[in-house]
């Protein structure tokens, strides 16, 4: 059988990232007596060649649009095809879809975004970016699916329990709720060096990890912690900011010059391995990831700290959130005062800290791996 996980703009250099990384795991682990690529509609000046590999994947570059992909799936003889989805396509008509002439699976990369995430982006000026949450928050969940299961598709998978709970409720018929898988951390090959270059040895400090683009809310993490510097005088910050293929630092570094408590942070642009990631993971005192929305459903970082132990501060949001909560602190309100309140109350409380702790090693010892989401997403051909 031959399979096609389709997506957008995969181009090279984000095949790590969400949610292009599910689709690699997904092929790497499918059988051996099935012919499974990926194929990405992007830009034609993104396209570097019409067929790379990466990590033993054969991942194929089109044009956008319904006709490209009709045409390279009859081209290839492909037998089936997993086609990504956002609630708002809804407004949409979907009917030539209706002429892809494959077995057709939905999956949806985003899962569900909370209302006050898109008014948090609209109240900082990043409208243009909010609108898409804001159209999947408001739009019937129901109208995709309808248009989609009209025009042949049989069944749609979700990445969270409640995001396949609202698939159920908004009429798809078959529905598989696969989780993102986790490989597990080796901890005897965790680097030290970077973390020991800023003398963190026995210092207590949050971290935040990820790249700057306003839905991971670098920028709120920064202020809310320098709003209590003056009052937690034990405990540092670190920032490990990414450098992904589009990053964008002028607003983080406007930002940056800004901060009063400056002697408190540390703030590091460099390429970290993973193995040297992870022991700042291993060792922090909890990790902040404030999304204000999450684009892709569930973002590996929780996973990976989890694992270790580590406690998360967070916002609510949608299905990562829903599944992970007994080993979050969740910031009841998308603002500096309430992220700086859920900083001062797990600082201030090792047992709370302990307790969270504990849950999340419960939570991720009992999660699929890579192979078992492959088998998942695969099962239902």
């Amino acid at each position: 059988m031959k399979v096609l996980l389709y997506t957008i703009e995969m181009v090279k250099g984000v095949e790590r990232l969400m949610p292009w990384r599910t689709l690699v795991e997904v092929a790497k682990y499918a059988p051996e007596d099935m012919e499974i690529a990926i194929c990405s509609a992007q830009a034609p000046e993104d396209v570097p060649e019409d067929v790379r590999e990466y990590e033993g994947v054969k991942i194929y570059s089109i044009n956008y649009g319904t006709k490209a992909l009709r045409q390279f799936i009859a081209d290839g003889g492909w037998d089936a095809v997993y086609y990504p989805i956002t609630y708002r396509q809804g407004l949409k008509s979907m009917s030539e879809l209706a002429s892809v002439k494959a077995r057709k699976i939905a999956y949806i990369p985003g899962g569900m975004c909370p209302l006050s995430g898109s008014l948090k982006l609209v109240q900082m000026g990043e409208t243009k970016r909010a609108l898409p949450y804001l159209l999947d928050t408001i739009i019937p969940h129901s109208l995709i699916a309808k248009k989609l299961q009209k025009v042949g598709f049989k069944g749609i998978v979700c990445q969270a329990p409640l995001t396949a709970e609202n698939a159920q409720h908004s009429g798809w018929k078959q529905v598989v709720c696969a989780l993102p898988g986790n490989s597990p951390a080796n901890c005897d090959s965790f680097d030290r060096s970077y973390y020991e270059r800023f003398g963190l040895q026995g210092q207590k400090f949050l971290l935040f990890s990820g790249a700057p683009a306003p839905t991971r809310g670098a920028i709120l993490a920064m202020k809310a912690f320098d709003k209590i510097a003056g009052q937690l005088t034990d405990i540092k910050m670190v920032m490990l900011m990414r450098r992904d293929v589009s990053s964008d630092f002028k607003a983080f570094n406007k930002a940056a010059s800004e901060i009063k408590h400056k002697n408190r942070f540390v703030i590091s642009y460099d390429n970290l391995t993973h193995d040297q990631l992870f022991y700042f993971f291993r060792s922090a005192w909890a990790v902040m990831l404030p999304f204000l929305i999450i684009p892709s459903e569930i973002p590996l970082t929780y996973l990976e700290v989890m694992e270790l132990g580590t406690p998360i501060i967070s916002f609510e949001n949608g299905g990562t959130t829903d599944y992970l909560n007994s080993g979050l602190k969740i910031a009841k309100r998308r603002t500096v005062a309430s992220l700086a309140k859920a900083i001062v109350e797990i600082c201030s409380n090792e047992a709370e800290r302990n307790h969270l702790s504990t849950n999340a090693k419960e939570i991720m010892s009992n999660h699929p791996t890579w192979n078992s989401t492959s088998k998942k997403w695969l099962n239902v051909l």
